[in-house]
């Protein structure tokens, strides 16, 4: 490992990033969290907010409601925008919307709602939506452990241990970040199921639909390839990639 080489963070300025971050706009409730769209199979598809800044997701078929997004949540848990923090700021976070449009708390129970740009993005809040339903000792466990690096990441000025703490957070994260992508696929099927809604039209193509998960997966590697290009540890790489690009190596 190099010795004396300067930290710096790492910069995730790719298209499949652009596309989750939010904008100024948003972040600042100027624009609110809004979206209306006719499915494929004629139902409507209605996203909304409150003005205390609660979110809300529904999928009509005519006037009658067949979908409610929030009945896809845990018991406790609800959709929030940024205009929520401008109303009860008490209950705001650094991190809210700190690196991305999208979000899952699970200790306040909240999931974030980005800007909703395409019908498919519904995938994306799928995938923060399998992260409220971890909820295992062994996903309470990891996700500790998580904070805890995280927070320790943020505090230490030992560079090689900088580097441990990240290698051991990218392990947990591709971990954690499967989970829900495969999260949301149940969710997917379980609304065609239940409901009769065709989603997965969506994407014309399961490999549309791979592609999708993939590139956000990317974002993660991408964000500890600082490792790499700082000349820690350069054998790290094939590491990130089988972790967060595994697909690859499957077909």
């Amino acid at each position: 490992m190099k010795k004396n080489l300067k930290f710096e963070a790492p910069h995730v300025e790719r298209e499949e990033y652009r596309r989750h971050k939010p904008s100024q706009e948003f972040l600042d409730a100027e624009t609110l969290f809004e979206y209306n769209f006719v499915l494929p199979g004629g139902e409507k598809l209605e996203a909304f907010q409150s003005k205390r800044g609660g979110g809300s997701i529904v999928i009509k078929r005519g006037n009658e409601v067949v979908l409610d997004f929030s009945e896809l949540l845990p018991e406790g848990f609800k959709f929030v925008t940024p205009t929520y923090f401008k109303k009860h700021p008490k209950d705001s976070s650094l991190f809210d919307y700190f690196d991305n449009s999208w979000g899952a708390s699970m200790t306040r129970k909240m999931i974030l709602l980005g800007e909703l740009k395409k019908p498919q993005d519904l995938l994306t809040l799928f995938h923060e939506i399998g992260h409220s339903h971890d909820d295992s000792s062994e996903d309470v466990e990891e996700l500790e452990r998580i904070g805890s690096i995280e927070e320790e990441l943020a505090t230490t000025k030992d560079l090689e241990y900088k580097v441990l703490l990240s290698e051991d957070l990218a392990k947990l994260k591709s971990k954690k970040e499967r989970k829900a992508w495969a999260g949301a696929l149940r969710i997917l099927r379980k609304i065609q199921r239940e409901s009769g809604v065709d989603l997965r039209s969506l994407f014309p193509t399961f490999d549309d639909l791979k592609k999708y998960m993939n590139e956000a997966l990317a974002t993660y590697r991408r964000s500890h390839e600082w490792i790499i290009k700082q000349g820690y540890d350069e054998g790290f790489y094939k590491e990130l990639q089988r972790l967060f690009d595994r697909w690859q190596y499957e077909e």
